[in-house]
Formats: C-alpha cells, sequence, structure tokens
C-alpha cells in the first residue's frame, strides 16, 4: 500500500498520470483504454491511466463476475427480514433448490473466508433478523448451527479457492451476529 501510494505521489506531481487501477485478488477487471487495447486483465495487474482517458471511460470499468441473479435460478427474495422469512427460507431449500441455492452463494464470492461469510450474512439476514439469531441457539435466540443453509454455505466455502475450518466459519458467523445490534441501530439513524 505504501509503494502504491509513493508512486501515485510521484506520478502526480508529473502531471502524466493520475491513476492507479489495481486488479483485485477477487476477480478480474476490464478497463477499456488506449494503454492497454481494451484487454481483460488478470489477478495483480496494474494500469496507470491518463486523467483524460479515465474521465471519458470511467464507465468502461467493470467487474467481471456473473450477477447473482441472472446466473441462477434460485428464485427467493433476500435477505430475509425477520424469523418467518428464514424458516420458509430453510423449508424451501429441498433437493432441487439446495443445488441452485448453492450456486447462487457461490456468486457471492469474497476475498477470503471472513470476507465471503460477511459477504454471505448481508444477502441471507437483515440486521434486525441477525439480532434474534445465534449459531448455537443460546438466550432463546433462532439457531442457525443445523440449518441447512449454513451447510450450504460451508460447503460452498470448501468447494472453492478458500479453505476455511468449521471452527473459523462458526467464529466469523458468531462475529457477524454479534454486530448485528450495531449496525441495525446505524441504520436506523440514517
Amino acid at each position: 500500500m505504501r509503494i502504491q501510494k509513493l508512486t501515485y505521489r510521484n506520478c502526480k506531481c508529473r502531471n502524466t498520470f493520475q491513476e492507479l487501477i489495481v486488479v483485485a485478488p477477487s476477480g478480474v477487471i476490464a478497463y477499456v483504454s488506449y494503454m492497454c487495447n481494451s484487454g481483460v486483465l488478470e489477478v495483480g495487474d496494474l494500469i496507470w491511466a491518463d486523467k483524460r482517458d479515465l474521465i471519458q471511460r470511467v464507465t468502461a470499468l467493470e467487474l467481471h463476475k456473473p450477477s447473482i441473479s441472472t446466473n441462477s435460478n434460485f428464485n427467493y427474495s433476500l435477505p430475509c427480514q425477520n424469523l418467518h422469512d428464514l424458516e420458509n427460507l430453510e423449508k424451501y431449500i429441498t433437493k432441487d433448490q439446495y443445488t441452485l441455492f448453492c450456486e447462487y452463494i457461490r456468486n457471492i464470492e469474497g476475498n477470503g473466508g471472513k470476507d465471503f461469510v460477511v459477504r454471505f450474512m448481508k444477502t441471507l439476514l437483515s440486521n434486525a433478523t441477525g439480532e434474534l439469531c445465534s449459531w448455537t441457539g443460546a438466550k432463546n435466540n433462532f439457531k442457525l448451527m443445523n440449518l441447512k443453509i449454513m451447510k450450504a454455505a460451508y460447503e460452498t466455502i470448501n468447494s472453492g479457492n478458500m479453505q476455511v475450518t468449521l471452527k473459523e466459519f462458526e467464529m466469523f458467523i458468531k462475529e457477524w451476529l454479534r454486530h448485528c445490534k450495531q449496525r441495525r441501530m446505524k441504520e436506523d439513524l440514517k
């Protein structure tokens, strides 16, 4: 990060280049530019973009990942707004829907195990619903540990590049659930 800042500062002073775009580890970025000949770039590639070129072509900067809604036939309104929705989702995931649900959450992706779990939980539950849940069902909360939904998420995370132990998976979910109340209160203030 420090090298990027120094490089950016040096280039900015010369007024030659104004932006540095780094391709994220989670995906491929395509950037239409005179400088890279409209190519698709790989993870770790760096692009120097002239300020004028960037302004003219900012709409051409896209993350090439399939859209969740268009790539999967899993049709269920998420995030779950209450426990009733969550229970209905669990019932909805039959053998056929289980595969579609796994494909749906595979498209959520993430930069690592924790990022995937956070993005998955944001997709699955609203913060208000998350407040009513816990991993083990402690304090009369809704128990998530034995749900097919969680099994699907764990299988999906381990079927890709990310390998997460069950203990890490549980910790990431518990941490996300622990902060639901704070996030909901922040949302309410907006």
